[in-house]
């Protein structure tokens, strides 16, 4: 009794309990086997806050090796298990390439783990040098795009070979400020033209700006020419001396290569004058209307011939569907014309049918404003009282057809500046181009974003011209013009007040939505700036350089690749280029070696020197003969000094007009 009174009681409190608690969970059935633990989530690492505001910085501290070259190549380096200290070294690339994986995993390109956490690893380089992640399949491009936009990541490229280029365009357009390379290293490639073009248009429509490009067909003018086409180029380069230097003087900008230290010597080397190892490419602006009708064919001619590598000519579209070239969006200033307010109202016929006008009085002669346009603020009383070579049975307005079709097979690249503020030219432009086979020689450049810069800022979507051919033609090489704080704000302002990094991702937040390259109305304006562009893959083309002094100063220390000019023949002369080739001497033989001028004319008494990179030693005496002490060979540079002097110019702000040029490395040997 005692004991099924104590049970009773014992159920009694079991259900009173019950009663009372807030469990609603059923009883376990005993007679089921029991249920197998449930494993917990895999948590993500926790990244504190001093980590996030890394992720989502700009970088201000990358290292730059002492060095006279204007715009020296951006370092490259595929780390190895030391990239963390590396990145707190004092010499260390600009750059370092490491791969991920679908679970953020960071490893070396061979596949050496450095980290489990992507966070902590980019936390602890990205403060001095700016990291790539290479990406290699699917479920890591999705994780990788996750976490950019969880941590707003910024300053950090992303890499996929050029199989896989659609990795890097989901990523890049989704995160403004996360940056694009294109690895071509594996492709079969030849330095045709058209494998050339292959890399240009492919990294362009996968909006990256940075093509890596093996080292065998890192040439110098396969170089020159993706350059010209508004492409980044970085050259895989072996470790031997001779291979670095050779990619430097091709003028490449970037070189990817183990030894980030051996590269970083080779530049600091060149430390005496300012050194050029780029062509700067001249830009006849609207042709040479210093000395011809702007934006005709014989000012279009007139520049080729003085030298100029680039035209820039400016297109509109009539009202009946005609592409013409023409600057003006009426014809008061160039046709005495005040009549006509809007020059797409008309018909080809009407446009082509108007003689110029340059003046009330006299087509002869061309005041100030013909020549200034737009331009009022860099002109000189050189361009006054200019006397300009006008026939009115040759000048008209010419169409887009006529005027690209006159270049015959001048291998000349055309910026093509779209002034019209219909998207719809893009089509019809598009299929011009590609009818007559020039897309190997054609950029696009435009002012025309929507925006009203001058106004109230705001955004007109139907104006978006640049919107249209980057949807239309993202293959297209595009260049964004700008004016200044108009168009990217107060840089300047922002550098000094957040440092240089917080700048440079201001300009990209202008540029990258477009895939374009920054043409600038005043590359000084920013020089801080487009100096560390630079190794963010984004380089500058300004205009307009209409002075002298401001010609020669940024010609020698801009930086930027293209120099946009009226003035086209103020280049002609200049040297642009030393070419050397192997050689079997004996001592005391002349130096065989040719200087080309801008216009490709050889030029004579040159000062010329031999700076060695291995070997016996050689050099030159005065005569331009060999003088070697020893037999055997020796890997050498040929050096020309030059001063800037142009017309007699009065270039005495300038802190220096001396400067040097470099031949690729040659093998000399002594018998």
């Amino acid at each position: 009794m005692k004991k099924a009174l104590a049970l009773l009681l014992a159920l009694v409190m079991v259900f009173a309990l019950c009663a009372c608690g807030n469990s609603t969970a059923p009883a376990a059935d005993p007679t089921e086997a029991p249920a197998e633990a449930t494993p917990e989530a895999t948590e993500a690492p926790v990244v504190s806050e001093e980590t996030a505001a890394v992720l989502s910085k700009w970088t201000d501290d990358l290292y730059e090796p002492e060095t006279s070259i204007t715009y020296s190549a951006t370092i490259v380096w595929p780390a190895d298990a030391s990239a963390v200290e590396t990145a707190a070294q004092d010499v260390r690339p600009n750059t370092m390439i490491v791969a991920v994986d679908e679970n953020l995993t960071v490893s070396t390109l061979d596949g050496e783990v450095l980290s489990e956490n992507l966070a902590e690893y980019l936390a602890s380089v990205k403060p001095t040098t700016l990291p790539a992640l290479y990406i290699r399949d699917d479920a890591t491009a999705a994780a990788v795009n996750a976490f950019a936009a969880e941590y707003s990541l910024a300053d950090t490229f992303v890499v996929a070979d050029y199989e896989h280029t659609q990795y890097v365009k989901d990523i890049c357009d989704a995160n403004v400020g996360v940056l694009g390379i294109i690895d071509w290293r594996e492709a079969k490639l030849s330095t045709e033209r058209s494998d050339l073009l292959t890399v240009i248009q492919n990294t362009n429509a996968s909006h990256a700006k940075i093509a890596i490009i093996p080292e065998e067909i890192a040439t110098l003018d396969a170089v020159e020419y993706m350059r010209g086409m508004l492409l980044t180029v970085w050259a895989e380069t072996s470790a031997d001396t001779t291979a670095i230097y050779t990619q430097i003087t091709n003028g490449v900008n970037g070189i990817v290569c183990e030894d980030y230290a051996a590269v970083a010597e080779a530049i600091s080397s060149f430390n005496d004058v300012t050194t050029l190892v780029r062509h700067v490419f001249i830009t006849g602006h609207r042709g040479l209307p210093s000395e011809y009708v702007e934006n005709t064919i014989r000012s279009e001619r007139a520049a080729i011939d003085a030298g100029a590598n680039v035209i820039e000519c400016d297109i509109s579209m009539s009202s009946d569907g005609e592409l013409f070239v023409l600057h003006d969006d009426d014809a008061k200033r160039l046709f005495n014309r005040p009549d006509v307010t809007n020059v797409e109202d008309l018909t080809i016929a009407e446009l082509q049918a108007m003689p110029y006008d340059m003046t009330d009085a006299s087509a002869e002669e061309a005041p100030n404003s013909v020549l200034n346009s737009n331009n009022t603020n860099r002109t000189t009383e050189r361009r006054e009282n200019t006397v300009l070579n006008y026939d009115p049975e040759a000048d008209h307005i010419p169409t887009l057809r006529e005027y690209l079709e006159a270049l015959g097979d001048d291998d000349i690249v055309q910026f093509i500046e779209i002034k019209s503020y219909n998207p719809d030219i893009v089509t019809p432009f598009k299929a011009l181009v590609e009818e007559l086979d020039m897309t190997d020689r054609v950029c696009v450049i435009t002012f025309n974003d929507g925006v009203d810069h001058w106004g109230d800022g705001s955004k007109d979507e139907a104006h978006d011209v640049m919107a249209r051919m980057a949807e239309e033609w993202p293959e297209m090489s595009l260049g964004y013009l700008g004016c200044g704080e108009s168009n990217w704000g107060d840089l300047n302002a922002v550098e000094e007040e957040q440092g240089i990094g917080a700048a440079v991702g201001q300009l990209y937040s202008y540029l990258q939505p477009y895939n374009s390259t920054c043409n600038d109305y005043n590359a000084m304006m920013f020089r801080n700036v487009i100096f560390a562009a630079r190794h963010r893959g984004l380089t500058s083309w300004a205009w307009t350089y209409n002075t002298e002094e401001l010609f020669a100063q940024d010609y020698l220390f801009g930086g930027t690749y293209s120099m946009t000019t009226n003035f086209s023949t103020w280049a002609t002369n200049l040297p642009v280029r030393v070419v050397a080739e192997d050689m079997t001497v004996s001592n005391g033989d002349a130096f065989a070696c040719t200087v080309l001028a801008q216009n490709d004319e050889v030029l004579s008494g040159s000062k010329l020197s031999l700076v060695s990179i291995s070997g016996v030693p050689v050099s030159l005496d005065e005569n331009g003969n060999i003088v070697a002490t020893e037999a055997g060979e020796a890997v050498v540079m040929v050096r020309l000094d030059n001063t800037l002097d142009i017309n007699g110019w009065d270039l005495s702000s300038l802190s220096s007009t001396d400067y040097a040029i470099y031949s690729t490395p040659i093998t000399i040997t002594v018998k």
